[in-house]
């Protein structure tokens, strides 16, 4: 689910990278990790698409012979 918005309590550094616990209504609180949301690093320079797909299995390829 996409565009919503939770308010951030506080956030803690973990081994796979930084988590946001969030008020989260009737929930109490949850732990969104900052890579599922807008504020985490970006996921890919470009969008998933046939030509991103060629050139992984080009270079799969590759290193497989």
């Amino acid at each position: 689910m996409t565009g919503q918005h939770l308010k951030i309590i506080f956030e803690r550094q973990r081994a796979d990278g930084l988590l946001y616990i969030c008020e989260g209504g009737a929930l109490g609180t949850v732990g969104v990790p900052a890579r599922w949301t807008n504020l985490g690093p970006p996921s890919a320079d470009s969008a998933l698409n046939y030509e991103v797909l060629a050139e992984l299995a080009a270079v799969v390829a590759a290193l497989d012979s």
